[in-house]
């Protein structure tokens, strides 16, 4: 029966770690260019109008990518998509950049022509400017909190239908693992934020996905509590139990769409 306990433990564990990603357009974007001022503060702004939907600079930069049959974005692909004019307004993306606006913004748009100084090569690698990256491994973290409590919450159902208290005994372990792992994913979230520029403001999609996850925390912390103190699954912890899945798997499907895009 222990052994039995501690495989559906691993097996959760196992789970939270398939994948980690970083906000690589952003980063590649900000070294291509190397801009400051109004762009850079407006990074997330460049190509969305708001996160995942892209603007019409952000849609110019997908259709070369798969043009290229890629999803990787390089320096070289962002210059050759410069003499394009995707919003319109009579100055190209390369000007615009260049006269430090929002390509992807008609109504932003540079007072006289510019062209973008693109960097000297360098044949050496800088080393990186902080041992804290911008996205703070936030990302890398919080698929822990997200498999193990899903897993958890599963297990806990199956074993609610089957009536198998060992099945539920390993749910409730999986399940206060992920709430436990909420400690180092919202604090990194926070940083994560900040460090990329994101602006936490009322109605933006990060301040959209940070409410989702502090309310599936809470959740999570509450569900955990109540199994606790001897809860035996009655409907209405059975409806938590949903509502709590729900909200975490949507506040990480916002999370992807920060990193990702659409």
């Amino acid at each position: 029966m222990v052994r039995l306990r501690l495989w559906f433990f691993a097996l959760g564990i196992a789970g939270s770690g398939l994948a980690t990603a970083t906000p690589a357009y952003l980063q590649t974007f900000l070294a291509t260019y190397r801009v400051a001022g109004r762009l850079k503060e407006a990074s997330c702004g460049t190509c969305h109008t708001q996160v995942p939907s892209r603007n019409a600079y952000g849609k110019s930069v997908l259709t070369a990518l798969e043009a290229k049959g890629t999803m990787e974005l390089t320096g070289e692909l962002l210059h050759a998509i410069e003499a394009q004019d995707p919003d319109g307004d009579g100055a190209s993306s390369g000007e615009e950049i260049g006269g430090n606006t929002l390509p992807g913004d008609p109504k932003s748009r540079p007072l006289k022509t510019a062209s973008v100084k693109r960097p000297t090569p360098s044949l050496s690698v800088a080393p990186p400017s902080s041992p804290i990256p911008k996205h703070a491994f936030h990302p890398s973290l919080v698929h822990f909190p997200i498999a193990l409590f899903l897993f958890g919450a599963a297990l806990d159902l199956v074993g609610l239908a089957r009536r198998k208290s060992i099945v539920r005994t390993a749910a409730i372990w999986n399940m206060t693992a992920g709430a436990i792992a909420t400690a180092l994913a919202i604090p990194t979230g926070f940083v994560a934020a900040s460090l990329s520029g994101y602006a936490i403001a009322w109605g933006t999609a990060v301040t959209t996905h940070l409410l989702f996850a502090l309310g599936g925390t809470a959740l999570m912390t509450g569900l955990v509590a109540w199994r606790a103190r001897g809860e035996r699954g009655g409907p209405a912890y059975v409806a938590l139990v949903i509502a709590t899945i729900a909200l975490v798997m949507w506040a990480g499907h916002l999370g992807g769409g920060l990193v990702y895009g659409e």
